[in-house]
């Protein structure tokens, strides 16, 4: 008969981990880590661009809305959302686009030092990704009343995405002046 000596379960882990160390050890390694930047895709004024994800509050459709004496062309007026008034702008007004009436415009809604306001634009394009190899090196060619709010761009299949600071937008001084 033989002897076997049984070994302690805890014994036959550790001697499991040092050969998985031993065997990892031999394997290549590479840490990758990819970054990401998400946004938001919409058109404008027959033009996409996309807008930083942490920049938009929310997307509505587009509800009712008051018009306010003495305001701006631009200001399409306030809509009642859920109990506060919404200031409703049009972007393309402000612009310098011609006015549009689509069934795909929608809200962006923005807040942002000091400002709480809808912008309606002609459609949303949906979430977007971009990896960093996809970035743009230089900004990327706009309209000019646009090129104040670009602050970056991406590329993807031959198409470029501006990217449209809505921050920068809310911060712009013609912007905040609302009236006439």
């Amino acid at each position: 008969m033989s002897k076997t000596k049984r070994q302690h379960p805890y014994q036959i882990l550790a001697q499991m981990d040092e050969l998985c160390i031993r065997i990892a050890d031999t394997f290549p390694s590479e840490a990758k880590s990819v970054e990401f930047w998400k946004g938001i895709g919409f058109a404008l004024g027959g033009n996409k661009y996309i807008t930083p994800w942490d920049e938009v509050a929310e997307i509505q459709s587009l509800p009712p809305t008051t018009r306010v004496p003495g305001a701006k062309d631009w200001v399409r007026g306030v809509a009642n959302v859920r109990g506060t008034l919404l200031p409703v702008m049009d972007l393309n007004v402000f612009l310098g686009y011609r006015p549009r009436k689509l069934r795909k415009q929608r809200l962006l809604v923005v807040k942002h030092d000091g400002i709480y306001c809808g912008l309606i634009v002609d459609e949303i394009l949906g979430a977007m990704t971009f990896e960093q190899f996809e970035q743009l090196e230089e900004l990327p060619a706009v309209d000019e009343p646009v090129g104040k709010f670009i602050t970056g761009g991406f590329t993807r299949q031959d198409d470029d995405w501006p990217v449209f600071s809505l921050h920068s937008l809310a911060e712009y001084d013609d912007f905040r002046q609302v009236t006439r």
